[in-house]
């Protein structure tokens, strides 16, 4: 417990260096960083032992994150298309080159950590550069809320699931992937997060936003519905993962907590459907 704690509490002061620099390069190579140590972790999961994918990888996943942060001021376009497709054809000539290591399981799994990963986590950038993408529609502060809800979304449904199942659960959700996780954790975990999130924006709404905001209410409980959903739906994709390839945790990067993937497992599935739905209402 007391490892937990110090490691609980070190993360704070990160997470607060971090806010203080969201609207600086701090943002994207701390994502950039986050990024890196998820991919490791999951390579290492799945036992990828070739330099010759794990070095291309990660510098891909280092990439993303900051190429989200500069590509609004180059002038020029990049065929991210055709980037991506480059990416994957090399990742498979280098299989091909060390198929005595590389299995093509592990290839696909190191494309999901090196490709999708960091592009969820770059979508927190988006969701921070609302108010430049859609100027007339949203402030910074609304964009600093955005990413505090994504956050919310993520972490509390799991906490809530957790102690709601202690509490009450009876009726296995996925006995073979997860076997603590229960229907009645789940049910409790999306309750207890749409009315949290609702009362937080209530106040956020009134002190923060003066009553006035783009956010409606409608948008937060749809939102905070369908993201703890998904919230649940990441965090057994992990579970299923780590179940398959026989470990507890990802890494211990956080002593007591696990590593990157343990403790953003849900997020790197909240962050893209967040980011996509507030797209969509303002098309």
């Amino acid at each position: 417990m007391k490892v937990r704690l110090i490691s609980s509490a070190v993360a704070i002061v990160i997470a607060l260096i971090v806010i203080a620099g969201i609207f600086t390069p701090v943002f994207p190579l701390f994502l950039s960083f986050l990024s890196v140590v998820a991919a490791w972790e999951i390579m290492k999961a799945v036992g990828v032992k070739s330099n010759l994918i794990i070095i291309p990888a990660e510098i891909f996943s280092a990439v993303i994150p900051v190429y989200a942060q500069v590509s609004r001021s180059l002038p020029f376009d990049i065929p991210e298309g055709a980037v991506l497709t480059l990416y994957v054809i090399m990742m498979l000539g280098f299989m091909l080159k060390t198929h005595k290591k590389t299995k093509f399981e592990q290839l696909a799994i190191t494309l999901y950590a090196s490709i999708f990963v960091p592009y969820a986590f770059s979508g927190l950038i988006t969701i921070r550069d609302v108010f430049v993408t859609y100027e007339s529609v949203y402030t910074k502060a609304e964009a600093i809320y955005l990413i505090f809800f994504a956050l919310l979304c993520s972490f509390l449904t799991d906490s809530f699931a957790y102690f709601v199942g202690r509490k009450f659960g009876k009726h296995k959700m996925a006995p073979v992937i997860s076997p603590k996780k229960s229907v009645e954790g789940a049910i409790g975990g999306l309750v207890l997060s749409v009315a949290f999130n609702v009362a937080v924006f209530a106040g956020v709404r009134y002190w923060a936003f003066g009553g006035k905001t783009a956010i409606s209410f409608v948008f937060v409980i749809v939102m905070s519905v369908l993201l703890a959903a998904i919230s649940m739906l990441g965090d057994l994709t992990a579970s299923l993962l780590k179940r398959n390839y026989g470990i507890k945790d990802f890494g211990k990067i956080m002593p007591g907590h696990g590593g990157v993937m343990d403790r953003f497992d849900s997020l790197v599935f909240v962050v893209p459907v967040l980011a996509a739905g507030i797209k969509f209402i303002n098309m």
